[in-house]
């Protein structure tokens, strides 16, 4: 019996001016020994380079891979927090490769996401963003590689920063030729029943603000796809100018949790497999 399972909704938007959507996402689900594992990943493919969308879509389709075929096996692993940041600094190393040696130059951030047996492992490199909403407070789980952070460490005024050609900057990123070894950054925690997970494009939260993320994903009255599909509409009624994307997640109690309802439960279901891959097990 799982202890969890997840409500889950992604939506990418091409956005007001760009001819293509040089974003990418991933939402998968899979069921291991009946305990329920949500993978979700945000790539925001490079707009000042070609491109762009033929690199995020790679690492998409890379870690799509990897779900399948190997997150089985390191299911196993004794130490599996160490294996499973290995395998995926694996690819973005792989990636990062395949993207350098490129004629025409292209690159992409990466935001990814891993829910299994109440902890949340992250990876991030560049500047889409995680955050989690837990009892009443949002948590940003990511820090941006860019050079408005680099700036803002510094000390630089914000208005400075607006107006500096720079402000577009990423100071990490897999491929562009920025580096033969990208670092990542990866984070693991224990989650609560009730906690929400956002993952974004920077095209999301550039007109939207913390708070008014936070009370968009506390409404109740929304479904899981409401609000991700609120949160793209109001940055595009701001007149956002770039791709926006939008993966939103809610932790639910699992069957086995005291006062669940079989008919959430199979509700909740329902809205994660009309954009996931469900498996009744992970192939070994």
């Amino acid at each position: 019996m799982s202890r969890f399972t997840y409500r889950a909704w992604g939506e990418s938007d091409i956005g007001n001016v760009k001819k293509q959507n040089e974003d990418a996402y991933l939402l998968k689900a899979a069921n291991n020994d009946s305990e329920q594992i949500l993978f979700a990943l945000v790539a925001d493919g490079m707009g000042g380079l070609s491109n762009g969308d033929v690199a995020s879509l790679g690492v998409k389709r890379a870690f799509e891979k990897w779900f399948m075929e190997d997150l089985p096996k390191t299911l196993k692993e004794k130490d599996f927090e160490d294996a499973l940041s290995q395998q995926w600094q694996q690819i973005i190393f792989s990636e990062n490769e395949t993207l350098n040696k490129a004629k025409a130059p292209s690159g992409t951030t990466l935001t990814a996401l891993l829910l299994y047996n109440g902890r949340f492992f992250t990876a991030n490199i560049g500047d889409s963003r995680i955050y989690r909403l837990n009892k009443g407070r949002l948590y940003q789980l990511t820090v941006d590689h860019s050079w408005v952070q680099e700036a803002l460490k510094a000390g630089y005024d914000p208005e400075e920063i607006e107006r500096d050609p720079r402000r577009n900057t990423l100071t990490r990123c897999i491929g562009a030729g920025l580096s033969k070894n990208p670092e990542t950054d990866y984070t693991t925690s224990r989650f609560d029943f009730g906690d929400y997970f956002l993952l974004c494009s920077d095209g999301l939260r550039h007109l939207i603000t913390t708070d008014e993320m936070r009370r968009v994903l506390e409404n109740e009255t929304l479904t899981t796809n409401e609000k991700a599909e609120l949160l793209i509409e109001t940055a595009k009624e701001r007149r956002e100018r770039d791709n926006i994307t939008a993966i939103v997640i809610r932790c639910e109690a699992g069957d086995e949790a005291e006062g669940f309802a079989a008919g959430e439960a199979a509700a909740e279901t329902a809205e994660l497999l009309d954009r996931t891959v469900k498996l009744d097990r992970l192939p070994v």
